[in-house]
């Protein structure tokens, strides 16, 4: 099947990603009991990401063979991608507001 090869080659690109969002949650485990809302909210987040992530890279292979094979109009199959491209944003802005809160939760004011 052509998605394996695809998906493992889209993994290993963004392999960077992948070990930022692990290194985040090493500092998760660490932090958590000094900061356990913040934790737990970054934890949430760096979640969202990685699945985020790895849904986008099969979905980005999958989708168009799907969509060719349903024999899908073209200009359908762009509204289609644009779709799963927003989902995607909107993932990713609430995971990046997920960590604007944790980056300031609990601050003191001076």
């Amino acid at each position: 099947m052509e998605l394996i090869p695809h998906n493992i080659g889209n993994f290993l690109v963004q392999f960077p990603f992948y070990l930022v969002c692990l290194v985040g949650m090493v500092l998760v485990v660490v932090y958590w009991r000094f900061h356990p809302t913040a934790a737990l909210l970054t934890a949430i987040a760096l979640v969202i990401f990685v699945v985020t992530q790895l849904l986008s890279n099969f979905f980005s292979a999958w989708l168009p063979f799907a969509l060719q094979s349903w024999r899908m109009p073209v200009g359908q199959m762009g509204q289609a991608m644009a779709i799963m491209t927003l989902l995607r944003s909107l993932l990713n802005a609430t995971a990046l507001a997920l960590l604007l809160v944790a980056v300031f939760i609990g601050r003191k004011t001076s």
